[in-house]
């Protein structure tokens, strides 16, 4: 070691001979050679190339000062073998840039009905890259898979769109893969379908059924056992599934269906509700006592259903009066309309011009004359 003492100086001279290095190189970045090194020598020095390097480098010098003819030619590339690492030495300012290795398409791509969709080297058959997807050698899961009718995509540079081919599963290894292909594996809808609906409220065997298509509300009924003495055919609720689409997403939603009647054939998912019996009639609107009434009978008027809510209140549109049934369908009231246990009678205002808030012009008035006022402050302000 050299000790330093008091008053001595430290020179520490600039780099003359300095390259940079990048690409499939070990270290990458600045490193200072003498003269006389070759490529290989700086290689060494940064560690050696990586495992994917290529034997290939692209080297881009600088001419000396002294030694251009032209400033545009100063500047120049060339495309060295790993031959040439050992012979050509540095010159100071030379980046080096070291190729890695090029991947070469020799995959397949599998989507559809497996494991694990996505790529896999092109094998030797179409069967080996199946079982590389997975499902196939699943005894439950290869139930769920359209074997029959396995499609194979493959570029064809004589057409503009790809060729396809059509096999089953028992002969793909009789099937020759080709880097590039697409395979497409299909679901088995026969097996997968798996369709539900419930029925509830008051039947004797609520509960979730099996769907088929053409089942009616009759149907489901007499799949639960019938109903009730508490409900009847004018209490069922049906609720929908729907698929809907909101922001580019699918969003799934429960609608209830209106007007539905016995024949009324509903769709997988669905909830059928039957409601207890209820002897009360519902009155909304503009009367004066709104709300629920006792059923009379097996039926009752809508005169009679007004006249046990209070009467109509003044400015009662008699023409728009409508029914909403149990059932939910909804019905404007006619000659001879009757109500049934259930239902609610809707009476709605009348929509007068004439009619106006009184309060509310008050209100407006009074932030219009303090606002006139305000102004009237400051111009008399300004003015003196």
């Amino acid at each position: 070691l050299i000790r330093l003492i008091d008053g001595d100086i430290i020179h520490i001279p600039t780099v003359h001979n300095r390259v940079q290095l990048a690409g499939a190189v070990t270290n990458n970045g600045f490193f200072e050679f003498i003269e006389g090194e070759t490529i290989q020598d700086i290689i060494n020095f940064a560690g050696g190339l990586v495992v994917d390097a290529s034997s290939k480098a692209i080297i881009k010098s600088i001419d000396a000062m002294n030694e251009r003819t032209s400033d545009d030619y100063a500047r120049k590339s060339n495309a060295l073998s790993q031959e040439q690492f050992t012979s050509v030495k540095l010159v100071n300012g030379d980046f080096i840039d070291f190729l890695p290795l090029k991947s070469v398409d020799n995959m397949v791509e599998v989507l559809g009905r497996v494991k694990n969709p996505g790529s896999y080297p092109a094998s030797t058959n179409l069967y080996d890259v199946l079982v590389l997807a997975g499902g196939f050698n699943d005894p439950e899961y290869i139930k769920s898979i359209d074997l029959e009718n396995i499609v194979v995509l493959r570029k064809d540079k004589s057409q503009f769109y790809t060729k396809e081919f059509v096999t089953s599963f028992s002969k793909a290894s009789e099937f020759n893969i080709t880097a590039g292909d697409r395979v497409l594996v299909y679901q088995d809808k026969n097996y997968t379908n798996n369709y539900i609906f419930s029925v509830e409220g008051q039947v004797f065997k609520p509960g979730t059924y099996a769907y088929k298509k053409g089942l009616k509300i009759s149907d489901a009924i007499r799949m639960a056992g019938g109903l009730t003495e508490l409900s009847n055919d004018s209490a069922l609720v049906v609720f929908e599934i729907f698929n809907e689409v909101v922001n580019n997403n699918i969003v799934v939603t429960s609608r209830r269906v209106s007007n539905i009647t016995a024949e009324f054939e509903f769709n997988p998912g669905s909830r059928i509700i039957a409601l207890p019996y209820e002897n009360v009639i519902r009155v909304e609107g503009n009367v004066f006592s709104p709300g629920l009434i006792a059923q009379e009978g097996q039926s009752m008027s809508v005169s009679r259903a007004i006249e046990l809510s209070g009467g109509m209140q003044k400015k009662s549109d008699k023409r728009k009066i409508y029914i909403k049934r149990l059932n939910g369908s909804l019905e404007k009231k006619r000659w001879g309309s009757r109500l049934y246990a259930g239902d609610t009678l809707i009476i709605p205002r009348k929509e007068d011009d004439s009619d106006f808030d009184i309060t509310g012009l008050l209100a407006d008035l009074s932030s219009t004359l303090a606002n006139i006022v305000a102004i009237l402050l400051v111009i008399d302000n300004a003015n003196n």
